[in-house]
């Protein structure tokens, strides 16, 4: 039998996810619309522009992003055939490849920051206002810190937008 507990515990973690599916759609409507990426390809772009030399390995990047290394990869392959990225052999092992963005990545991704700063300003800041925004902050740091999947250094990277 449901508690009362349970019931409202359940009816939260529904309004997250329903406030993450509706927020994801209207960031990813108005960015294929406003730039014609998506917000997938943008995560990739914003990963690649921030990292040194532009370049992760492949595995790096697919932790970074929370994807498979399959689910990366077909990513890639759309983006490379878009001309923004590359796949490089990581010199070192010769195994190994890194995602590298290219000077049309470089582009794309700071004409497609607008859109996404202005969508973030819409549905993040203007609902949440300041104390919102931190207590969301410190709510994801919590949940994100207790995760064996998202290391440490990536839960609160202060990552600049344009680079």
């Amino acid at each position: 039998m449901t508690t009362a507990k349970d019931a409202q515990t359940l009816l939260v973690w529904m309004d997250f996810l329903r406030a993450h599916q509706m927020l994801t759609e209207l960031m990813e409507t108005e960015l294929q619309q406003e730039r014609g990426i998506s917000l997938g390809w943008y995560g990739v772009l914003l990963n690649l522009s921030v990292a040194p030399d532009g370049r992760l390995r492949l595995q790096e990047l697919a932790d970074r992003l929370i994807h498979s290394r399959s689910g990366l990869t077909r990513r890639l392959d759309s983006m490379v055939k878009a001309g923004l990225v590359t796949r490089e052999l990581v010199p070192e092992d010769g195994r190994g490849r890194y995602a590298v963005i290219t000077r049309q990545g470089r582009s794309a991704f700071r004409r497609a920051a607008p859109t996404v700063m202005r969508g973030i300003q819409r549905y993040f800041v203007e609902r949440l206002g300041p104390e919102g925004l931190t207590a969301l902050r410190d709510a994801l740091d919590r949940l994100l810190l207790g995760s064996d999947e998202v290391p440490a250094e990536q839960t609160n990277q202060g990552l600049p937008i344009w680079t």
